[in-house]
């Protein structure tokens, strides 16, 4: 009886110790992804600062991944695109970005760690979602796609008026 509780003693150490490696060795795995999360969310809103500041191209082209660069200097769409996100107006608040970064292998970049993340801000003309893809190249961060959507976009509806049934 003495030696059956011996080995079973032995045996949950055994398990306790290697739960404790376990948990130790995930700690340490995830920390530098945590790292890298709260990075692309100072980032994401940093840019989004920037950029709807004045609403001026410029702004993202300095943070822009060079294809998606090449893209919005193609023909003006990036004059084009913030003729219509002025009509936003002004920043007034703009909420913490939700979103998620993933370093792995993709179709479209090889091996490489992105982003994709979106924010809700208050602007003078209305509320706008903006949404946000990153790629890490190097030690920074770089957007390859910002879009947004809003009902300050839309033409206004003409005034209905109810007649009496």
């Amino acid at each position: 009886m003495r030696t059956c509780l011996i080995i079973v003693g032995v045996i949950s150490s055994i398990f306790v110790v290697l739960i404790i490696v376990l948990a130790i060795l995930a700690y340490n795995a995830i920390k530098p992804m945590m790292a890298m999360q709260k990075n692309a969310q100072q980032f994401v809103t940093t840019s989004i600062t920037a950029v709807a500041r004045d609403w001026q191209v410029k702004p993202l082209l300095n943070r822009a991944y060079p294809s998606y660069k090449a893209l919005l200097l193609k023909n003006d769409l990036g004059k084009r695109l913030f003729t219509e996100y002025r009509k936003l107006g002004p920043l007034k608040k703009l909420d913490p970005p939700i979103g998620v970064v993933f370093s792995g292998l993709s179709t479209q970049f090889g091996k490489k760690t992105t982003g994709k993340f979106t924010d809700i801000g208050s602007f003078k003309n209305g509320r706008a979602t903006i949404t946000l893809k990153l790629i890490k190249a190097g030690k920074t961060w770089q957007i390859y796609s910002f879009f947004i959507s809003s009902n300050a976009f839309l033409p206004a509806l003409p005034p209905t008026t109810t007649a009496p049934k």
